[in-house]
């Protein structure tokens, strides 16, 4: 699980969280250190949408310009997504959320099933 959010202890609070559950996590600050973290080929990317740098946005559309197949993203933001600029994403989460709607959505996820 590649987790994007460039609020420290949000990032910090979900990795703890997620390995808790079982999943192995690592963390990028942004977009542009999520591209980085692309060859370690997570099987989910949690994407916070406003960041410095390189919001999600921009990271989701580099991530779809790349060639092969992409793991699921699932945006968690506070602000509602452009789902135009979004096409193709597995899920959202609005912030804030209850953790059991995040484990649902990344097991969604990782089982292929498709969520809201």
């Amino acid at each position: 699980m590649l987790i994007v959010e460039d609020v420290a202890d949000l990032r910090d609070f979900y990795a703890i969280l997620l390995r808790e559950e079982g999943y192995e996590c690592a963390c990028a600050t942004d977009g542009s250190d999520a591209l980085r973290w692309l060859s370690w080929d997570p099987d989910v990317i949690l994407l916070d949408l406003m960041m410095p740098v390189m919001d999600g946005y921009e990271f989701y559309a580099r991530l779809r310009d790349l060639p092969g197949d992409h793991p699921p993203v699932i945006v968690v933001s506070a602000v509602a997504p452009r789902r135009t600029e979004l096409p193709g994403v597995h899920a959202t989460l609005p912030k804030p959320f209850e953790f059991t709607q995040l484990l649902h959505r990344v097991a969604a996820a990782t089982h292929g099933v498709a969520a809201v």
